[in-house]
């Protein structure tokens, strides 16, 4: 990324014939003499004033699959282990992606899905439930999520007694775990990735009208608009004659346009609002349908303060008067979806490894590797130097939660069928406990099978009855 950036800055000031490794070179001789130990140059081109660049990892280095260490981490080798095929479904795709951006760290790294490595540094648990209680050790990492059940609360209860850490996927979870009574030294938080590969949704923008050579629409208002917004927030969807200089300057600044350039009725009824965000009206000539036919599909507006624009009694959504109101509408449409696309923007595959490597750095040395997350080891040593946290209200809260059951509780049943439960015996008392459907009972069972667990169900069955 540095060598990319600031290759095309050097460009800009000494022209396209400079050579790309010529100018690596000048932009931070360090970083490249560090490269060329790992990767040789496969292919230099330009085209249309920039560089296409691409290193390609040296053989040697590929097999090991080892890269550069280049945070200096004090970790040999860490197995990812994911208890279920990697292309089965998300959790092996969590462990698969972990397993590829260690490797990217120079942190030698393997995936398993049968056993743990004891020659790992640590042994990072995808999925806490993977988890053997009988060999769990300190070596071991545990990820958890949907605790919804207090079945899983006792699972987990006996894991936290002997594995070093626990990774929640969310601060609410891991203040739920601590109310509840787990220890916060062994608890922390980093949130999900995702793949960054779905592009924003855009603003859609619609406009029904004609245009005329009187000037009435303000249609030079979207050619200024144009020079203002980022075509990757907004797209435009125009119906009606002349409007063929604005669509055109818009698509010359990449915004993207759907043109009627004829009124269609059937169009216009059955899809034009379908997926419209805002409907655009920038006359002053007492009102216009469009307007009308908006709010009749619950679409929301931007239109002119004026006619019977103001006599709906459901009120404009964005009035305005003025290009600089539009302007300053618009901006701040954008800033919201801008707001919101960059909530994400570091919540990538690359910072998720990044922030367990550091959690797990501190655990093997101490080494405090300063950051700017807010999850991760921050929020890992927050836990450790902040005084216990105890709400009494959040706690009766998460067990009431706990308490809310599953359809009839059949999960339940199913579980002790697949679990350690295998005395045919008790299988048929749990059978006939879940097979009861009167009320008063199916309260009765839940309470006996989710708060005292099966074995307690079991003994005062009779009881039950």
């Amino acid at each position: 990324y540095l060598i990319e950036t600031e290759s095309r800055n050097i460009i800009k000031k000494t022209g396209i014939n400079t050579r790309a490794k010529k100018e690596a070179e000048l932009i931070n001789k360090e970083f490249f003499q560090d490269m060329k130990k790992y990767y040789y140059w496969y292919k230099t081109e330009f085209k249309k004033n920039k560089i296409l660049q691409k290193w390609v990892l040296k053989e040697n280095y590929i097999e090991n699959g080892i890269i550069p260490n280049q945070f200096n981490f004090n970790l040999n080798f860490i197995n990812v282990y994911s208890g279920e095929p990697v292309e089965s479904w998300i959790l092996g795709k969590f462990a698969k992606n972990l397993k590829e951006e260690y490797l990217k760290y120079g942190i030698k790294a393997s995936l398993t899905s049968t056993e743990k490595r004891k020659d790992a540094d640590f042994n990072h648990y995808i999925i806490y439930c993977h988890c053997d209680v009988e060999t769990a050790n300190e070596k071991d990492i545990i990820m958890i999520t949907h605790i919804d059940k207090f079945k899983k609360i006792e699972l987990l209860e006996k894991l936290m007694n002997k594995v070093r850490l626990g990774i929640c996927m969310s601060k609410d979870q891991m203040e739920k775990l601590i109310n509840y009574g787990f220890d916060k030294n062994k608890l922390c938080y980093i949130n999900p990735p995702h793949d960054n590969v779905i592009p924003a949704k855009k603003i859609v923008i619609g406009i029904a009208s004609r245009v005329y050579t009187d000037g009435r629409k303000k249609e030079w208002y979207l050619n200024n608009l144009a020079d203002v917004i980022d075509p990757r927030y907004f797209k435009f969807k125009i119906m009606g004659a002349n409007w063929e200089p604005q669509v055109e300057y818009l698509r010359q600044k990449d915004f993207e346009v759907e043109y009627y350039d004829n009124f269609n009725y059937e169009i216009y009824t059955q899809k034009f609002f379908a997926d419209m965000d805002y409907y655009l009206y920038m006359g002053t000539d007492e009102g216009q349908m469009g307007f009308v036919d908006a709010q009749s599909a619950g679409v929301k507006t931007i239109v002119t303060a004026q006619g019977f624009h103001l006599d709906s009694d459901c009120p404009i959504t964005h009035p305005f008067m003025t290009y600089e109101e539009l302007e300053k509408i618009f901006l701040n449409l954008q800033q919201e979806k801008m707001n919101i696309v960059d909530a994400m923007h570091d919540w990538t595959w690359k910072n998720y490894a990044l922030k367990h490597l550091q959690i797990m750095e501190y655990l093997k040395t101490g080494k405090i590797i300063e950051n700017d997350f807010k999850d991760g080891l921050n929020s890992l040593l927050t836990n450790i130097n902040s005084k216990p946290l105890f709400d009494k209200k959040a706690k009766e809260d998460y067990i009431e939660y706990l308490n809310i059951p599953t359809v009839n509780r059949k999960i339940d049943y199913d579980y002790s069928q697949n679990c350690k439960y295998k005395d045919k015996k008790q299988i048929n008392i749990l059978q006939k406990i879940f097979s009861v459907r009167n009320e008063t009972n199916n309260t009765i069972k839940r309470k006996l099978i989710t708060i005292f667990g099966i074995k307690i169900a079991i003994k005062v069955k009779k009881g039950v009855e």
